[in-house]
């Protein structure tokens, strides 16, 4: 999934501002560095704050810079939170496309665990509470591609399905599991967990492991692929 088209530097962007010409960056593009530096700092705010503690000056304040920057590189605050989630969620998506190179070693469940356990305690989760909880971020979210909050970790979600897949053909989980339904009820468990506040950074490690072996029937197939 592709963002807009970052083309100007900042150093060309402020040298046509202070040089009064009359080309300037279009209202609603960000610069790269601007954007992520934007991003870190919402992430910051998120998990030091909340959501109730989020807005726009806030980010601004911690990324100190004016809060008008924000709204010269993205039209509103709907478009940051969208761009953000959609952005973590493409990050996070590449992280657990790794899990397939551990197929064959190692706990299948240890290895599930792991990059669940990363995954909650990355800010994604935080970024997607606060996106679910306002319906005009949730409109420009569809118009990225996403149908959902919940949506936007499909990558995750198909790497865990393909690391599965790999287990199951080497004959280290049952020849009859459902991938594709372990890998949502992982996914969709994690999820859940976080928004109810049932599963955090200070417990994940002992839900996860409870959660996957819930989901995951984790005994070899035998000789008769039964």
């Amino acid at each position: 999934m592709s963002s807009c088209s970052y083309s100007m530097s900042v150093r060309s962007n402020l040298a046509m501002r202070q040089g009064g010409g009359k080309s300037r960056m279009p209202r609603g593009v960000a610069i790269p560095e601007v954007r992520e530096r934007l991003f870190q700092a919402a992430e910051r705010v998120l998990l030091g704050r909340g959501a109730d503690g989020f807005s726009s000056r806030a980010v601004a304040q911690e990324a100190g810079v004016a809060r008008g920057l924000l709204f010269n590189h993205f039209t509103d605050l709907d478009q940051f939170l969208a761009e953000l989630v959609v952005d973590r969620a493409d990050a996070a998506g590449r992280e657990a496309a790794q899990l397939i190179s551990y197929a064959g070693s190692g706990d299948v469940a240890a290895n599930l665990a792991g990059v669940a356990t990363a995954l909650l305690r990355s800010p994604l989760f935080a970024i997607i509470g606060i996106v679910h909880s306002r319906p005009s971020t949730l409109a420009r979210l569809h118009e990225l591609g996403s149908v959902s909050s919940v949506h936007v970790l499909g990558d995750v979600e198909k790497a865990f399905v393909d690391y599965l897949e790999a287990e199951k053909a080497g004959g280290r989980i049952a020849a009859d599991t459902n991938t594709g339904a372990v890998a949502l009820a992982l996914v969709g468990s994690l999820h859940y967990g976080f928004v109810t506040g049932r599963i955090d950074q200070a417990n994940a490690t002992e839900y996860v492991p409870m959660i996957i072996g819930t989901c995951l029937r984790s005994e070899p197939a035998d000789e008769s692929g039964r």
